[in-house]
């Protein structure tokens, strides 16, 4: 533990302050489509800023500066791979944003629904509302860490903190609360991540080994770049903001936009990371940016660094709670019981802190956020190869997607209790769904055969 000073604690507080504000503006005036999509209104900054601060999260910023005390710059194949995934994702959104808008997509699902009909739609909306989930509890658990570790308060209490925070500026402003904190967020982690390693770096010898981008082992390099560059066709949330962007023109130079940005993200914890390689030895890489901060900035300045991750817990954190809740109501609940936008927004309100209290408890069971990390890239790797499928392969059919989730999801379910939870988890996902489609195409032969034999 270590004692946060007066300009510390003025520092956190101040932050805080606007993030509760920000949620307080968004309540005013709120219409039932602003609160579930902002009015399908967002301009490119505004888009720019709420994708990059939503996927610059607590498990990602954690785990990567981990990777980087562990085998230097090498780990930045990652934010390589994620900037040429927002490129080539912006083929796909600009064909999605179309027919959003004809059919009024909200969530990911519904674009299977539309395309492959009711099964299709249900067993995507389940694989991505587990992928949701675990995101949203590896932010609880990464913030939850950071909290802990400089005030000393216990883990049950920290979570407490952090839940509440987020749950009263969600449940006011809805997706506008959250696309406005998004903007603040992004700054502040662009700009505090900047000054952090600057501070850090000062006095810094770096062996050519920690600039290498070929330290990682050659398997874990291939998947670190891979899996950025399909994660986008997962990211639920980030489907939601090409629905809510003002046209398909805002959408191309805001994923554009964000390409660069994240690449400028990983730089700069890179820095960081480096900076704290060089100077602590021996820590656990799990905690290496905590103790990083405690170990080496100014008194009067570890507040830095405790808005730093805040924000990135918090801007991904309210993302992805509010897709997760977004995708139980419409995905599932609205498909069974009819209701208006405005009993919808209430539900949604109740909703939010029913998942916030399953988040809770989860995190309290879990606690391990590296685990928690490469679990859910294997999940997502399901649901990212399914979206690909869907957009590369054009006679692809609802029942190969069908074979391809559900033998992915549950290879991987399988994989998690029989094998190694490492940085190469996600390749039996992937195995497992690739066998699904192949099964799946298979079946779909037999079956197309049969049907022309009249059997």
């Amino acid at each position: 533990m270590v004692t946060l000073s007066l300009l510390d604690l003025i520092l956190i507080t101040i932050y805080v302050i606007i993030i509760l504000y920000l949620g307080y503006r968004s309540s005013k005036k709120e219409t039932s489509e602003g609160f579930l999509l902002s009015d399908r209104n967002l301009g490119v900054l505004t888009n720019t800023a709420t994708i990059v601060s939503s996927k610059t999260g607590a498990g990602l910023v954690l785990t990567f500066v981990a990777l980087v005390y562990l085998y230097g710059t090498s780990a930045m194949w990652f934010f390589i791979g994620a900037a040429f995934g927002y490129f080539i994702f912006i083929l796909f959104a600009t064909k999605l944003r179309k027919k959003s808008t004809e059919e009024k997509f909200y969530t990911l699902s519904d674009y299977f629904f539309h395309k492959y009909g009711k099964k299709v739609g249900f067993i995507s909306a389940f694989v991505i509302l587990v992928v949701m989930l675990l995101n949203f509890i590896i932010q609880l658990i990464g913030g939850t860490k950071v909290l802990g570790s400089l005030t000393g308060f216990s883990f049950i209490i920290s979570l407490s903190l952090i839940s509440i925070t987020i749950l009263i500026y969600l449940v006011m402003g809805g997706f506008k609360a959250v696309v406005k904190t998004d903007i603040a967020q992004f700054l502040a982690i662009i700009i505090l991540a900047g000054l952090l390693g600057i501070l850090l770096f000062s006095g810094v010898k770096i062996s050519p080994s920690d600039i290498s981008f070929g330290a990682l082992p050659l398997k874990i390099t291939i998947g670190f770049f891979l899996f950025g560059i399909i994660l986008p066709f997962a990211s639920a949330e980030l489907w939601q903001r090409v629905y809510a962007a003002k046209d398909v023109k805002t959408i191309k130079k805001s994923l554009m936009f964000s390409a660069l940005f994240y690449i400028l993200i990983g730089v700069l914890f890179s820095i960081v990371g480096l900076a704290i390689k060089s100077k602590v030895a021996g820590i656990d890489p799990d905690i290496a940016l905590i103790e990083g901060f405690i170990r080496l900035l100014p008194a009067g300045l570890i507040g830095l660094g405790v808005v730093t991750i805040f924000a990135a817990v918090m801007s991904s954190a309210d993302t992805y709670l509010f897709t997760t809740t977004s995708i139980l109501l419409q995905d599932f609940y609205s498909r069974f019981k009819k209701i208006n936008d405005k009993k919808l927004v209430t539900l949604f309100r109740y909703a939010l802190i029913v998942l916030m209290l399953v988040g809770f408890i989860i995190a309290i069971l879990l606690q391990n956020i590296m685990s928690t990390v490469f679990i859910f890239t294997g999940f997502a790797s399901v649901m990212a190869l399914t979206g690909i499928a869907s957009w590369l392969v054009k006679k692809v059919k609802g029942k190969t997607l069908t074979f391809g989730m559900v033998i992915g999801f549950l290879g991987t379910l399988i994989c998690i209790f029989t094998k190694p939870v490492t940085e190469a988890f996600a390749f039996n996902s992937v195995i497992f769904t690739l066998g699904g489609f192949f099964i799946g195409g298979i079946y779909n032969l037999i079956s197309k055969k049969k049907e022309s034999q009249g059997l």
